[in-house]
């Protein structure tokens, strides 16, 4: 009876009477359509779900999962040894036009403004500046506002990650966070390891400091390579590693347990580990994500993250979990930035107070996924076999893999004259020939019809290159 139930929920499929991303009937409306026990009825669902086509939501039901036969990008094997940041100006360039209006979004790595909470955001600002206390006038505290970081904790340990609120520290974003952190933990000609590809934004800071990174080869799928950092570690006499462990950026590669516990028992005074857990949030399946940082497990991981991708960009609110180096963090933030701005803390705080955040992000989640699943299947749909492409869990950003002839840097340059704007891989390493074959979409925006052009015009520039 359960291959039967199999069949039944196949062809649902195979008719588009249940489409990608669509909740299936419940176990209890097979079981009742079926004259079948709740048992049988999930083991049928455990069946397609071992296959890959369908996932379960934890409190939320079955799902039928989108399928397409493109492959997952190659990794990248070399370790690039340390070395100085070469492509800043790249990095410039391609930042200054995805500030440009006109250009079609699928560059830089936000959601569209649709999906963010701005009628909420907008009574709480002027909830704010109307209160009789006037608060928003004055300097915070050099921490952050208490009420926020309250809040901030309360979120942390939804995630099994416990901290008091005087642990944590608000900066303007996640990357003045890692600014912080490494002006703090390292110093110049210091060798730093991230992963590869890496987020270009890393790049910045490490030029500015004058630091040097070493790139470990990550899957696109699993995150870094343990034992390659494990063999740079000793040799580059390594002082700190970025990861991403959680949807990373370009890649949304999830780290698995198994893989943080190893990361967790190298770090020590000599490898401090960061942890930039901007994504971490934005599971499609809304699983939790426990961080790699645990107070209670090691003091030499700082956390950082923000609600950049989940809330508000513009309202530029981070925060770090600095451990046992808080007082070094505390001191950087004290002599770079006295008090991060007012009103948006106090805005946020209200906001996650009203608890509305937990609800945002279970439908910001699955908007996310259903976008994401929407772009795989335009693309490969264009692009057929002649590309490998990611299939993250979370987040909202695809990392694609042409032929090996394809230098999509020249490939963006062409696209950008029509108007359209992606990432090309050279500003995803330190050397701009490593992903010269790769790029990076963002999945942020729905699939209308201006960007299915957009993708079709990519498509069209890509095939007159050869």
């Amino acid at each position: 009876m359960y291959e039967h139930i199999e069949n039944y929920i196949l062809k649902l499929a195979e008719k588009k009477i249940v489409t990608p991303g669509e909740k299936l009937p419940s176990l209890r409306t097979i079981s009742k359509t079926f004259q079948v026990s709740m048992t049988t009825a999930m083991k049928a669902y455990e069946e397609l779900e071992s296959k890959g086509l369908i996932y379960s939501v934890e409190k939320s039901g079955y799902y039928l999962k989108p399928q397409n036969s493109v492959k997952i990008p190659e990794r990248k094997n070399s370790i690039i040894n340390k070395s100085p940041v070469e492509n800043i100006d790249i990095i410039n360039s391609i930042l200054n036009d995805t500030q440009n209006k006109n250009i079609l979004p699928l560059g830089a790595a936000v959601a569209s403004p649709k999906l963010m909470p701005h009628k909420e955001l907008k009574s709480f600002t002027r909830e704010v500046i109307n209160g009789s206390e006037n608060q928003y006038i004055n300097y915070t505290a050099t921490a952050g506002f208490y009420d926020l970081r309250v809040e901030i904790a309360r979120l942390m340990a939804l995630r099994d990650f416990y901290v008091s609120p005087e642990e944590i520290i608000i900066t303007n974003g996640a990357m003045e966070g890692i600014f912080y952190i490494l002006s703090s933990v390292a110093e110049q000609g210091d060798a730093i390891a991230v992963e590869s590809p890496t987020y270009f934004g890393y790049q910045h800071v490490l030029k500015k400091l004058g630091m040097y990174p070493v790139e470990i080869p990550a899957c696109p799928e699993k995150g870094i390579d343990i034992d390659y950092l494990q063999k740079a570690k000793d040799k580059y006499d390594i002082k700190c590693i970025i990861t991403q462990p959680a949807f990373s950026n370009p890649t949304g590669s999830l780290m698995c347990e198994d893989k943080k516990h190893y990361l967790r028992s190298l770090a020590s005074e000599k490898f401090i580990i960061i942890e930039d857990d901007t994504f971490g949030t934005l599971s499609h399946t809304y699983k939790k994500i426990t961080p790699l940082a645990n107070p209670s497990k090691t003091d030499h991981i700082i956390y950082v993250s923000s609600f950049s991708k989940t809330v508000s960009p513009g309202s530029r609110i981070g925060w770090i979990i600095p451990n046992k180096y808080y007082k070094d963090v505390y001191e950087a933030k004290l002599a770079n930035n006295m008090s991060s701005a007012s009103l948006p803390q106090l805005v946020m705080a209200k906001y996650l107070q009203s608890g509305k955040f937990h609800n945002h992000i279970k439908k910001l989640s699955k908007t996310l996924f259903l976008q994401i699943s929407a772009y795989r299947e335009e693309l490969s749909r264009l692009f057929g076999s002649s590309i490998r492409m990611t299939n993250p869990k979370g987040g909202f950003l695809l990392w694609l893999q042409l032929p090996e002839k394809t230098d999509t840097l020249v490939l963006y340059h062409k696209a950008l004259d029509h108007g359209i704007g992606f990432s090309p891989g050279a500003i995803f390493s330190s050397k701009p020939d490593k992903f010269r074959n790769y790029l990076r979409i963002n999945c942020g925006y729905p699939l209308n019809a201006g960007i299915e052009k957009g993708l079709c015009k990519i498509y069209e520039l890509y095939n007159r290159m050869f």
